[in-house]
C-alpha cells in the first residue's frame, strides 16, 4: 500500500522502515567480525584451528616456524610456518585463574582443581582410594585486623542461596556512644548493608586503617602458609617422637636414603581476596603416614591421639 506525499505524489515505504527489524553488522565490532568469520569458506578449518584457546577471552597468539625434528639424529623431518595457518598465528589460552580477566580459562581451572582436590580426598587420578579412610581437615586462614570496615553481619538466614542473600542484616557497627576516631571521623556506622554494597570492605577511616601492615600481609601471605605448615609438620614429628613412633627411611630420588617422620601432611589450598582487600586462604589438609616405599599409608588410631 502505497502513501501519498503532501503534492500529490505517491511513495513506497521508507527504506528505514523495510530495515528496521535488521540489526546492521559491521567488521570492527565482535559481533561483525564473526558473522564475517562464519561467511568464509574455510570457516570450519578456522574453528579447529582456534579450538586450543576454548573460548578464552585474551588468546595467545604464537607466530614463527615449526620444526619436526628426529630424537636421536637431529634430523629436520618437517617445517612449517605460521604464515600458512589461518590468522598466521596459532592460538592457546592465557590460562589466567581470575574470572575478572578471562571467564573461560578461570572456568576450566576450576574444574580442574576440583577434580584434584576430590582424588585428595576420595582417590582416583594416580591416588590410592585409601585416602578416603585419612583425618582430614577443612580450615580457613584469615588475616588479622588492620582496622574497622564496613561489614554485612547476618546472624540468621532466611535465605535459600547465601550467594544472592538477601537477608535483614545486622548494623554495621552499632555503639551507644557515637564517638568520633582521633582524626575526627565517625566510629560507628548503624546502617544494614545490603550484599552489593559498595562500601562494604571499605576504612570508617581511611587514616586509621593500618594500610601498610596489610600490604605487607598480601606480600608474605604465601611464605606465611609455608611456615604456618612447616610449623605443623614438625609439631607432629615431635608428637611421634615422644610416642616412640620411629622415623622412617625412604629412598630420594637421587637413589640416597634418608631418615623421616612417620606422618606428613599432603594439603590443597585457594587464595582469595577479602571485601576488604585483604588475602586469605582455604585449605584442605590431609594426614598421611609414610612406609619405607615412601608411599601412604593410613595413620593408626592411636597413633597420634
Amino acid at each position: 500500500m502505497q502513501a501519498a506525499r503532501p503534492g500529490g505524489r505517491a511513495c513506497g515505504p521508507s527504506r528505514a522502515a523495510l530495515n528496521a527489524d535488521t540489526i546492521p553488522v559491521y567488521d570492527y565490532t565482535a559481533e561483525g567480525s564473526a558473522f564475517a568469520r562464519a561467511t568464509q569458506p574455510d570457516y570450519f578449518g578456522w574453528l579447529e584451528h582456534v579450538r586450543a584457546a576454548a573460548g578464552c577471552t585474551r588468546p595467545i597468539r604464537l607466530a614463527g616456524q615449526l620444526l619436526t625434528v628426529e630424537q636421536g639424529t637431529g634430523r629436520v623431518l618437517d617445517a612449517r610456518h605460521t604464515d600458512a595457518m589461518p590468522n598466521a598465528a596459532i592460538y592457546t589460552a592465557c590460562g589466567n585463574r581470575r574470572a575478572t580477566v578471562c571467564p573461560a580459562c578461570a572456568h576450566t581451572y576450576q574444574r580442574d582443581a576440583y577434580q584434584l582436590l576430590r582424588a585428595g580426598l576420595i582417590g582416583g587420578k594416580g591416588v590410592p582410594e585409601t585416602v578416603a579412610r585419612h583425618p582430614a581437615v577443612f580450615a580457613t586462614f584469615t588475616a588479622p585486623s588492620f582496622g574497622t570496615v564496613h561489614t554485612r553481619t547476618v546472624k540468621r538466614h532466611t535465605c535459600g542461596n547465601r550467594r544472592r542473600c538477601d537477608c535483614r542484616a545486622d548494623p554495621c557497627h552499632a555503639r551507644r556512644d557515637t564517638g568520633l576516631c582521633p582524626h575526627g571521623r565517625p566510629a560507628v556506622c548503624g546502617a544494614r548493608h545490603e550484599s552489593g554494597d559498595q562500601v562494604l570492605g571499605q576504612p570508617l577511616c581511611l587514616n586509621c586503617y593500618d594500610h601498610t601492615h596489610q600490604v605487607v600481609w598480601n606480600l608474605f601471605s604465601g611464605e606465611l602458609w609455608h611456615r604456618t605448615k612447616q610449623a605443623a609438620e614438625r609439631h607432629l614429628a615431635k608428637v611421634a617422637r615422644r610416642r616412640g613412633i620411629p622415623r622412617v627411611h625412604v629412598l630420594t630420588a637421587s637413589g640416597n636414603i634418608r631418615k623421616v617422620p612417620p606422618v606428613r601432611l599432603s594439603h590443597g589450598k585457594v587464595a582469595e581476596f577479602q571485601a576488604r582487600g585483604a588475602v586469605y586462604f582455604h585449605a584442605l589438609v590431609r594426614l598421611d603416614g609414610v612406609h619405607k616405599a615412601g608411599t601412604r599409608r593410613k595413620p593408626h588410631g592411636n597413633d597420634l591421639a
